[in-house]
């Protein structure tokens, strides 16, 4: 019943001879990226495009429908990597006809797709947020606890102290122990160059981007 099922889908929308061997087409595409894409997580779009030999907009129309579905994240420019971040088995997510929506075979359920994406990283924090006065402050200070940035950006220090540490697990910064019964945190000189801007953050993707050095860090797993 299955196996039925799944066929309906890939079909969906199609009709006539032609519109049947559109969508197998179609469906046999997808799924070569997608099996590209999880042998090769991260990857380009050049290099899934070599290892298809499908055009490069097949593989951009595809990869666009699992990005705006949340299967996917593309990272900013220059490297433009695509990381998978939903991995749900073997078989490709179905493009409905459309647009709307894409089918997971392996969820055996359907999931809508954004009509506008909002990408990350975006802008970079605008100046007077609390993420570009703290680093502003770190950038002038260099080695710091909560409790010396909280009274100037006047916040209250634990909430300096729980951004300090989001920080301190991408290793953003260090810590050198502590002071006073407080961490002491320091910024690597090279944070420092560029046109110190403040990093933007994902904790669900679990990323952070560095707007100066255009460098993406992971979080560090159990930190």
């Amino acid at each position: 019943m299955g196996d039925v099922r799944f066929f309906k889908k890939q079909v969906e929308g199609y009709t006539g001879r032609h519109g049947l061997l559109t969508a197998l087409d179609t469906l046999r595409g997808d799924s070569k990226i997608w099996a590209a894409l999880r042998e090769c997580n991260p990857v380009r779009s050049v290099d899934l495009e070599r290892a298809t030999a499908l055009g490069n907009e097949s593989v951009l129309y595809y990869m666009n429908a699992l990005e705006r579905a949340g299967y996917v994240w593309r990272e900013p420019a220059p490297k433009r990597r695509y990381h998978l971040l939903k991995d749900t088995g073997e078989l490709a997510p179905i493009r409905q006809r459309g647009g709307r929506a894409l089918y997971d075979p392996n969820l055996d359920q359907e999931v809508a797709l954004k009509q506008h994406l909002k990408t990350w990283p975006g802008q970079p924090a605008p100046v007077g947020s609390f993420d570009s006065d703290l680093f502003q402050l770190m950038v002038m200070m260099r080695a710091f606890t909560a409790s010396d940035l909280a009274p100037l950006m006047k916040r209250k220090a634990s909430a300096v102290e729980r951004k300090l540490r989001i920080l301190h697990r991408f290793s953003y910064i260090r810590c050198n122990g502590r002071s006073g019964g407080e961490r002491w945190y320091q910024l690597p000189e090279h944070r420092v160059n560029g046109q110190r801007l403040a990093p933007s953050i994902s904790l669900k993707l679990g990323k952070l981007y560095d707007h100066n050095t255009r460098e993406i860090i992971d979080i560090k797993q159990g930190a």
